[in-house]
């Protein structure tokens, strides 16, 4: 399975590139799911790369799971993180033997003046039983420029995993994570990874 999409510039925002609300994506054997997102360039706040709001993603083979995010936004925009997992979100490798799970995500509002622009930002769950886990913020894309938003608030965490969100290895996953903060200028608390308690 594999899904490219790209968000729009409706003014208020939340024009994401890929919207996972419910829904199940799965394969099974040696299937693969493959998403690819971009949040719209919209001066609006949250233009998620990917959205997993209320859904999940899995494999119950040895397939892997690839989610590569980068956030929109412009000007001022709030919140524009690659990759959006949220509280009932659900990315998952289920098999004994299975497949790994990568999680790419860039910060939006590049050159802008924005704050709380995430690369990775999980509230939800990442599970895997063997395959591993592998979570990127900021990095992980050859060539591909980190957020230098400038707001003063900052907060423009490379990784960021709520005190809700769980990442857990159930048998023998290992579990990786590199985190780079965004922000620049007069922007503060721009953490590469910040796991809140």
């Amino acid at each position: 399975i594999a899904m490219t999409g790209t968000g729009g510039t409706y003014a208020t925002g939340t024009d994401y590139g890929i919207d996972l609300s419910g829904a199940t994506i799965q394969t099974s054997g040696s299937g693969t799911i493959m998403l690819t997102g971009t949040g719209g360039i919209a001066a609006g706040n949250s233009n998620y790369g990917i959205d997993v709001a209320a859904g999940t993603i899995q494999t119950i083979g040895t397939g892997t799971i690839a989610l590569t995010g980068i956030g929109g936004g412009t000007g001022a925009s709030v919140g524009d993180a690659g990759i959006f997992i949220s509280g009932a979100g659900t990315v998952k490798s289920t098999a004994t033997g299975g497949g790994g799970i990568t999680l790419i995500g860039y910060g939006g509002d590049n050159g802008g003046t924005g704050t709380q622009n995430f690369g990775t930002l999980i509230y939800g769950t990442v599970s895997s039983v063997d395959g591993a886990i592998v979570i990127d913020g900021n990095t992980g894309i050859g060539g591909q420029t980190v957020t230098t938003t400038t707001g003063v608030a900052g907060g423009s965490f490379g990784i960021g995993v709520n005190n809700a969100g769980t990442i857990s290895s159930t048998g023998n996953a290992t579990i990786t994570m590199d985190g780079i903060a965004g922000g620049s200028g007069a922007g503060s608390l721009d953490f590469g990874i910040y796991v809140l308690n």
